[in-house]
C-alpha cells in the first residue's frame, strides 16, 4: 500500500485529546467501515513500482559584485533613506527632537513611531558622530541624515521610548483584537469537543491510515495529529486521482453514514477560528505581560496612566492567561 504519512500521538497524548472518548464510542465501527472498503483502499492506493529517472542541468554561477557606496559619515544608503522619512516631517531635526521628547499622540502617530523606529543610530555610528561634532564647523557641514542623528542621541532612552509610545497608541485595537479572537476561539474549541460526527470521522481515518500503513514503524496508531488531515486531501489515487478524503466520504455515505457527513454544520466558528494565528496570540500574551517589566517603565507608566486604567490590562492578561493554560 501507497504509505500515509502522519505524526503518531504517543498514548499519554490521546489521553488528553478526542482519541479517549472516541475510541469506546466508534474506533469498533470504523474498522467495520474500513473492513468492507479494503477492495478500493487497495485498488486505489496500493504502491506504485518505482520508476527512476535522470534530470540533467547545470547551475551557472553568476559573479556576486559587491557594490560599495562611498560615504561620508553614514552609508549612503542609510543616509538617503533617512532623508527621505524625514522629508514627511517637515521640519528640522531639532524640532522633531522636541516632539520626540513630549511623547505627543495629537503630533505623533503610530505610523510615524514605527518610521523613526526603523532609524535608530548604532552604537558605531553613534560614537562617530560624536567625535565629528566637536567643532561648530564640522557640525554646519553634515547632512540632514546626520544632524538628526545627532539631535535624536541627546534624547534619554529614545528606543524604548519609541517601543512604549508604540505600545501605548496599539493597546487599545490590540485589546479588541485579542478579545475578539480569544471568544471565537473559546466557540470553536467547544464544537470541536462536542461534534461527534468529526469524532466518527477522524476514527474512520484512523482506521484507514493503520491500513495502510500496516507493518511499518507508522502503523498501529492510536491517535495522530491534525496535520493528517491535510495529508489525507493530497493523498491521491493511481487510478483517477481521486483524494483519501474523497473515497472516505464516498465509502460512509454507500455504508449509510450520510449523517456523519454533516459533522461541518457543527462546526460554525472554524473558518474564522482557522484565520487566528495561535504564535500571534502568544505574541501578544508576552507583550501584556512584560509591559511592565519594559527598559523604559517610567516613560511607560506616565504615558499609560493619562489613558488607560489598571483594570484594562489586567482584564487582557487574565484571559489570555486563560486561553494559555487551556492550550
Amino acid at each position: 500500500m501507497k504509505p500515509f504519512h502522519w505524526t503518531k500521538l504517543p498514548g499519554h497524548e490521546c489521553q488528553k485529546a478526542i482519541w479517549s472518548s472516541s475510541k469506546d464510542l466508534y474506533r469498533e465501527q470504523a474498522w467495520k467501515t474500513v473492513a468492507s472498503s479494503t477492495g478500493a483502499l487497495e485498488q486505489h492506493f496500493s504502491a506504485k513500482s518505482r520508476k527512476r529517472s535522470s534530470i540533467g542541468g547545470k547551475r551557472g554561477d553568476g559573479d556576486a559584485k559587491d557594490k560599495s557606496a562611498t560615504t561620508n559619515l553614514l552609508d549612503l544608503r542609510r543616509a538617503q533613506n533617512i532623508s527621505i522619512m524625514l522629508s514627511k516631517f517637515r521640519c528640522e531635526p531639532s524640532h522633531l527632537r522636541e516632539v520626540v521628547m513630549q511623547l505627543d499622540p495629537t503630533v505623533l502617530s503610530s505610523d510615524d513611531v514605527h518610521m523613526l523606529k526603523l532609524f535608530i543610530p548604532t552604537e558605531e555610528e553613534a560614537n562617530m558622530l560624536r567625535s565629528h561634532s566637536a567643532s561648530a564647523a564640522s557640525l554646519a557641514s553634515l547632512g540632514i541624515a546626520e544632524r538628526f542623528f545627532l539631535e535624536i542621541l541627546e534624547v534619554p532612552r529614545y528606543k524604548e521610548r519609541l517601543m512604549c509610545f508604540e505600545y501605548l497608541n496599539g493597546f487599545d485595537d490590540r485589546d479588541r483584537e485579542v478579545t475578539r479572537h480569544l471568544a471565537v476561539l473559546s466557540a470553536c474549541f467547544i464544537e470541536l469537543q462536542q461534534c461527534h460526527g468529526l469524532h466518527h470521522f477522524m476514527e474512520v481515518l484512523l482506521a484507514v491510515g493503520n491500513f495502510m500503513n500496516y507493518g511499518t514503524s507508522m502503523g498501529n496508531a492510536t491517535g495522530f495529529r491534525l496535520e493528517a488531515l491535510d495529508q489525507a486531501a493530497r493523498t491521491r489515487s493511481k487510478v483517477d486521482s481521486t483524494s483519501l478524503i474523497d473515497l472516505m466520504v464516498a465509502r460512509m455515505a454507500a455504508l449509510g453514514q450520510e449523517a456523519v457527513l454533516h459533522f461541518p454544520d457543527a462546526l460554525a466558528h472554524l473558518e474564522a477560528a482557522s484565520k487566528i494565528s495561535l504564535s500571534h496570540a502568544a505574541d501578544v500574551v508576552m507583550q501584556v505581560a512584560t509591559c511592565n517589566t519594559c527598559t523604559c517603565t517610567c516613560e511607560f507608566m506616565y504615558m499609560y496612566t493619562r489613558t488607560h486604567t489598571h483594570t484594562q490590562i489586567t482584564d487582557v492578561v487574565m484571559q489570555l492567561a486563560a486561553f494559555c493554560t487551556q492550550n
